[in-house]
């Protein structure tokens, strides 16, 4: 695919068996507002495109390593690495290495304990939340915690 004449992405469609069966391909690409012009070019393979769907969407990185090229190595996971994973631990770090002792994760524990003060509601499941993890201005690791897929604990 080219964006604005400039080669960005390889959509990958599956092998079908007849022109009877259809599939989709996902690519994403970072696009300022205003026009833009997308190319679709292939090779070697006939393709039938039945439509072409431009839409904004919001996706965190589900994995980032840090390092400070010393004697820290971090890892900091969202719940699913990929939206096939189970969900099974909170977002966070899930991993911290120090150069005296690389081989171990410093880690011990990875459950977590969330509390909204204002709304006098816990939650024990915090693989439960749909995260989104980034970086902020000033350089410091974030997690927003946004959705919970699960039925908060009311504070009696």
């Amino acid at each position: 695919m080219l964006f604005d004449g400039v080669f960005e992405a390889t959509a990958v469609f599956p092998s079908l068996a007849s022109w009877d069966e259809w599939s989709t391909s996902e690519v994403g690409k970072y696009l300022t507002a205003g026009t833009h012009t997308v190319r679709i070019a292939y090779n070697n393979h006939a393709i039938n495109i039945d439509s072409l769907t431009v839409e904004e969407k919001h996706e965190s990185t589900r994995s980032l390593y840090l390092s400070n090229a010393k004697d820290m190595m971090a890892i900091w996971q969202s719940t699913q690495l990929c939206s096939e994973d189970a969900a099974d631990n909170p977002a966070g770090i899930r991993e911290l290495h120090v150069s005296s002792s690389w081989g171990e994760n410093q880690i011990r524990d990875y459950s977590g304990f969330f509390r909204d003060e204002t709304g006098a509601k816990d939650y024990s499941s915090g693989e439960l939340f749909d995260v989104e993890g980034y970086f902020d201005e000033t350089g410091i690791l974030r997690t927003n915690y946004l959705e919970y897929d699960g039925v908060p604990n009311g504070w009696y």
